[in-house]
């Protein structure tokens, strides 16, 4: 990752998309790279068989994560992929559990510029000038509209006190069984 504290805009030549989300997000995306960011390399790497159908191949690779199994294998790609020397790594937040942990083992090991792409292929770069739309995205994420009710924090206040009266209890319970499989051996 880097310039995440320096709100700065690279240029775009060589891109590596990690195509975690939906197809249609990605074919969605690449359009729009292609289009509007004339990059001069632009690589996928995926879980999904092949590429999208307008991937330009002459312009880059689809690497599958399928295809390097086992630690060794997890490794050596992302050796691979942080010599590479992308410019940009973009990252899907489509709200969908696709490659979770790829995509930010990824973003932390390559070093480039992070660009977070949405589920409507909207974008913004990871950086300090940023922070707005990242804590939109985690909340709408998150859901912090249930979080931050009422009712939720009196749960959490509750948790520990209703918690230590169920162990207290089935402590108590267990105790009085005990005992009475004592006594009767005794008698």
């Amino acid at each position: 990752m880097r310039f995440v504290f320096r709100p700065v805009g690279v240029a775009m030549s060589r891109v590596l998309v990690v195509e975690s989300g939906p197809r249609t997000l990605s074919e969605r995306f690449l359009q729009h790279l292609y289009t509007h960011h004339p990059a001069e390399q632009v690589d996928l790497l995926t879980c999904y068989e092949g590429g999208p159908s307008n991937l330009e191949l002459h312009r880059g690779g689809v690497t599958s994560i399928h295809s390097h199994t086992g630690f060794a294998g997890r490794r050596a790609l992302m050796r691979t992929l942080a010599r590479s020397r992308y410019d940009v790594v973009a990252i899907f937040c489509a709200g969908q559990p696709i490659m979770t942990r790829w995509k930010w083992a990824v973003a932390l090991r390559v070093p480039a510029k992070v660009l977070i792409v949405n589920e409507n292929a909207d974008y913004f770069w990871l950086d300090s000038g940023n922070l707005s739309n990242l804590r939109a995205l985690v909340k709408e994420r998150m859901n912090w509209r249930v979080a931050a009710s009422p009712r939720l924090f009196f749960e959490l206040l509750a948790y520990p006190f209703v918690l230590g009266y169920l162990l207290a209890y089935a402590g108590w319970i267990h105790s009085r069984r005990l005992l009475r499989q004592f006594v009767r051996r005794q008698a």
